[in-house]
C-alpha cells in the first residue's frame, strides 16, 4: 500500500485507552496515578517536516544528586511531553536536535515489519519490539521466530554477544559458553527481520544493508510515524541500520503506536508490549531500554 494511503490525509484521531496523570509526593517519593477524562483524542499531522538539525544538543539539568543538603551531581538531558492534541505540553532541554534513538526505535521497526506482513503476535511480537536479557526463554523465543520462517541461527547477522543480564552472563562464563547471536539482546528483532524478508521473497544474506528492501521499508515507516525526514543513517551496536531523528519525533512515533486504533499494525505492536511487559526483560533487568 502506498505510504500516502497508510498515512491518510489531513489529521487523524486515535483514542487513548485510559490515560493517567502521575502525581509525585516529593517528601515520600511515592507516585500515584489519577485518571484523566475518559474521552481524549490524539491528533497528528500526516505531512512530513524537514529532517532535524545535526548539532550539539543543548541539554538542561533534569536531575540532581543530593546528599546531606549538598548537590553532588547534576544529570543533563532532554524531556518532551505531548498533549492530547499532539502539541508539546512540556519540554526540557533540546527536543529538536537530531539523535540516534538506539533500542527505543525497536517498536517503530516492529510496526514496519508488521506492515510488511510479519504475522507474529503475543510474546514473540513483544520480543521483536524490545531488547532482552539473554535468558533461555528469550533465546527460545528467537529460535521460535526463526523456526516459523524455516531459518536457523546461522542466518542471523547481528553481532555475537554474551547475555545482557549480569546473573545470566556470569553463569555463561562459569559454564564456558561463548558469545552467540541468539544471546545478543537484539536477536528477537533480527529473527523477525529475517522472517519478514522470507515472507516477502527478499534476500536474506544482506538484510542489514541500508539499501535492502526491508531497511528501506523501515526507514519509510520511521519517517511516517515520527512525521519528519531522517537526518542521518549509521550502524547500531547490533549491526542494524540506525536512523537519526529528534526526541520530538520519537515522542510522536511512540504516541502513535500507544494510542493506535485496534486492528492497526501500530496497535498490534502496542498490545503485546502492554500485556506482556515483563516478558522480554529479566526480573533483575536494569537497562533503560
Amino acid at each position: 500500500m502506498p505510504a500516502a494511503d497508510r498515512r491518510g490525509t489531513g489529521r487523524r484521531m486515535v483514542r487513548y485507552p485510559r490515560p493517567c496523570r502521575a502525581q509525585v509526593n516529593h517528601r515520600s517519593g511515592r507516585v500515584t496515578h489519577a485518571p484523566l477524562p475518559e474521552k481524549q483524542a490524539v491528533m497528528f499531522s500526516s505531512s512530513l517536516t524537514d529532517a532535524p538539525l545535526v548539532r550539539e544538543p543543548v541539554h538542561a539539568p533534569v536531575a540532581h544528586l543530593i546528599r546531606g543538603g549538598i548537590v553532588e551531581g547534576i544529570h543533563y538531558g532532554s524531556v518532551v511531553v505531548l498533549g492530547a492534541d499532539g502539541e508539546v505540553r512540556l519540554q526540557i532541554g533540546d527536543i529538536e536536535a537530531a539523535f540516534y534513538p538506539r533500542s527505543a526505535l525497536k517498536p517503530v521497526q516492529a510496526v514496519a515489519m508488521v506492515r510488511a506482513g510479519l504475522p507474529l503476535d503475543g510474546e514473540l511480537l513483544s520480543l521483536t519490539a524490545a531488547s532482552h536479557s539473554g535468558e533461555e526463554r528469550h533465546l527460545a523465543g528467537a529460535r521460535r521466530i526463526l523456526d516459523l520462517a524455516g531459518l536457523t541461527e546461522e542466518q542471523l547477522r547481528n553481532v555475537p554477544d554474551m547475555p545482557f543480564d549480569p546473573v545470566v552472563r556470569d553463569a555463561w562464563v562459569r559454564e564456558g559458553r561463548l558469545p552467540s547471536r541468539l544471546a545478543q539482546n537484539c536477536s528477537g528483532k533480527h529473527a523477525a527481520m529475517l522472517y519478514t524478508c522470507a515472507l516477502n521473497g527478499w534476500p536474506l544474506e544482506n538484510y542489514l544493508d541500508p539499501g535492502h528492501p526491508l531497511q528501506r521499508a523501515i526507514a519509510e515507516i520511521v519517517e511516517d510515524l515520527t512525521g519528519q525526514r531522517i537526518a542521518r543513517v549509521t550502524v547500531d551496536g547490533c549491526g542494524a541500520p540506525l536512523f537519526s531523528i529528534s526526541l520530538h519525533g520519537l515522542a510522536r512515533a511512540t504516541a502513535r503506536i500507544a494510542t493506535a486504533a485496534p486492528g492497526t499494525p501500530e496497535a498490534r505492536v502496542a498490545t503485546p508490549c502492554a500485556s506482556t511487559p515483563r516478558w522480554p526483560p529479566a526480573p533483575a533487568e536494569t537497562s533503560p531500554r
